[in-house]
């Protein structure tokens, strides 16, 4: 489906029961009941992994905007964090991540040189957001990692501590990530240490001699799967890895610490979720679009003209690429000393105060377009500046940025928006920001912040403010979003709900009435129809077309007078369309009882 096509479902049924149900989606070794539990605390960059691991979509990111502490695990698991959902961790937060923790190293380490735990997850982090493992830094933190190993094999937390299982976990997915073979002797030992730890009950304990717990366990199974070994097939007579964490689960979905001290354990949930799911650390890895390395944006005087990711050698190059990329023409004039001065994009000329500016990673560069050589993760971005510079706006030239707690929410739910800019490195609370793209534009408080309560829809929705650099768009999705559910209902004897469906763009809401169609008892050879009205309460033109699945005898539907794949009506703005469903039972037909199919209304904005 294209990103601006939208659908309305009609689903049929025998009773009045809607047939359409949500799926979380895949699951690889965690219950619905699980990732119900985790989803009612509150968000944290390890839940946040623990639930894209197992495929759980539109996850919350406002808690991943900044970091509390300043230490190197508080930069590495925002980073492991953002990587998992593909989010740049360069640019997503208030700093930039990445830089701040590069910035921690000190003598061929990172972060403190008493302890190696911040070692392994700066490893782990940096590779997880396209640092080359080949990068001098990682290369001479797994140094200072296989240096600090104890005689036994394990790592410990600190330089010269004793070896524990989750520390040796730890250096093991570090070492192997930073590309230290699997059997080379620096991890052919720390996995005979970690697992000698193993206990009878196919657990794995803090250190030796202690009962098995659920983080510990969690931990091990990661570090085995880092090394190609099937955490399953690790056994001792009373289980496995994966049946001890079974044993600790609890009916809500939560999971107990230990199994003598029952009951949920959040920090245990997250860790036998993540270890549960199949994957590894890390989670996902943060790669530029196959399709540019770039991300490029051009905001012009009243819209935006151009968002995408391109290739490039400088900012001048993503200029041009866009061009194509995106309809626009541009023009200009060399300027002795500064290259290339861009003054048209479209029919947006610059003329006096109002001029054509750019923004590299939401600073102004210092040289020109053609002479702004492009570094990894760059972000560039274009923008229409009506009053360049003066000193009534000296807030003008600094970007928007629109955040959503999350990206989908149930019918009637509400969801809450935030607009930062960026100042003085950093991203900071707007007030009197407008949001646009909902029915009745929003304004944000003075934290930033602005509650949204929407119908049913899918909404565009860009924030903005007068001498400020307007936000990229943000997609939110209300109830169904994009589809909705309707009953119809068939009974075929011997001869002689659900909710109206909606779906919106970014500035349509499209909807279907009623919520049920009963074409009643048939014999074969009868016809019954009912009345249905398309609505678009929105500000687009949208054109609607059918498509018919389920029981073949309603292959035989007709809408608005035409067989439903030849169906096609135009809904103005503002307007409704009555279409009338005819269903005939031919003749011949041999079933008899209550049949079910769907009918689903495509709406593409015109």
């Amino acid at each position: 489906m294209s990103a601006n096509r939208f659908r309305w479902i009609a689903a049929s049924g025998a009773v009045v029961t809607v047939l359409a149900a949500t799926v979380m989606p895949g699951r690889a070794g965690i219950s619905p009941t699980t990732v119900s539990y985790l989803q009612t605390l509150a968000p944290n960059a390890w839940i946040t992994m623990a639930l894209a691991a197992n495929g759980v979509a539109n996850l919350p990111t406002e808690h991943l905007r900044s970091v509390s502490g300043s230490g190197v695990n508080d930069y590495a698991k925002a980073i492991l964090a953002l990587a998992a959902l593909g989010q740049n961790p360069a640019t997503f937060g208030n700093v930039d991540y990445v830089a701040q923790l590069q910035a921690l190293a000190s003598g061929g380490q990172l972060g403190d040189p008493a302890f190696l735990n911040d070692d392994a997850w700066g490893i782990l982090a940096l590779s997880s957001a396209s640092i080359s493992t080949s990068d001098p830094l990682i290369s001479s933190a797994k140094s200072y990692l296989v240096s600090h190993q104890n005689s036994d094999g394990g790592f410990g937390f600190a330089v010269g501590s004793s070896s524990d299982s989750n520390s040796t976990a730890a250096a093991l997915l570090a070492l192997r990530e930073a590309g230290v073979a699997a059997d080379a002797p620096a991890l052919a030992s720390a996995l005979s240490y970690l697992r000698g730890l193993q206990n009878g009950d196919g657990g794995f304990p803090y250190v030796a001699g202690t009962e098995s717990d659920a983080d510990s366990t969690a931990w091990a199974m990661l570090a085995l799967r880092k090394l190609g070994l099937d955490p399953a097939e690790v056994t001792q007579p009373g289980g496995t890895p994966l049946t001890f964490l079974a044993s600790l689960e609890n009916s809500d979905g939560s999971f107990s610490w230990m199994l003598s001290q029952p009951g949920a354990n959040a920090f245990a949930t997250q860790d036998a979720a993540l270890a549960l799911s199949g994957a590894t650390i890390p989670v996902g890895y943060y790669r530029p679009a196959v399709d540019g390395a770039y991300v490029y944006r051009v905001e012009g005087r009243d819209r935006t003209l151009c968002n995408t990711r391109l290739d490039g050698s400088t900012a001048y190059d993503l200029l041009a690429a866009g061009a194509t990329a995106c309809g626009y023409s541009f023009s200009g004039a060399t300027i002795e000393g500064l290259g290339f001065l861009l003054t048209d994009i479209n029919d947006e000329h610059a003329s006096g105060l109002a001029s054509w500016m750019y923004l590299v990673n939401n600073e102004p560069a210092s040289v020109g377009l053609q002479s702004y050589q492009l570094q990894p993760n760059d972000e560039v971005l274009v923008y229409w500046d009506p009053d360049y510079r003066t000193p009534e706006y000296p807030d003008y030239d600094r970007p928007l940025r629109l955040g959503l707690t999350s990206a989908a929410v149930a019918s009637g739910g509400s969801v809450t928006a935030t607009v930062t800019v960026f100042r003085d490195g950093a991203w900071s609370s707007l007030d009197g920001a407008t949001i646009a793209g909902t029915p009745s534009p929003v304004t944000t408080a003075s934290d930033g912040t602005a509650l949204l309560s929407l119908p049913d829809g899918r909404y565009t929705l860009q924030a903005s403010k007068t001498d400020f650099v307007r936000s990229a768009s943000q997609e939110l999705s209300v109830g169904d979003g994009v589809s909705g559910t309707m009953q119809l209902k068939v009974e075929v004897v011997e001869g002689g709900g659900g909710p109206g469906g909606t779906v919106g763009g970014s500035s349509i809401v499209f909807s279907v009435t009623p919520a049920q169609l009963d074409f009643g008892r048939l014999t074969p050879g009868q016809r019954a129809a009912g009345d249905v009205t398309l609505k678009n309460d929105g500000t687009v033109d949208v054109a609607v077309t059918a498509e018919v699945k389920g029981d073949p005898l309603f292959a035989a539907l007709v809408l608005g007078g035409v067989a439903w794949p030849e169906f096609a009506v135009d809904v103005l703005h503002q307007h409704t369309a009555p279409v009338t469903a005819e269903l005939t039972v031919p003749g011949s037909y041999l079933g008899r009882g209550i049949k079910t199919g769907e009918l689903i209304f495509w709406a593409d904005p015109r």
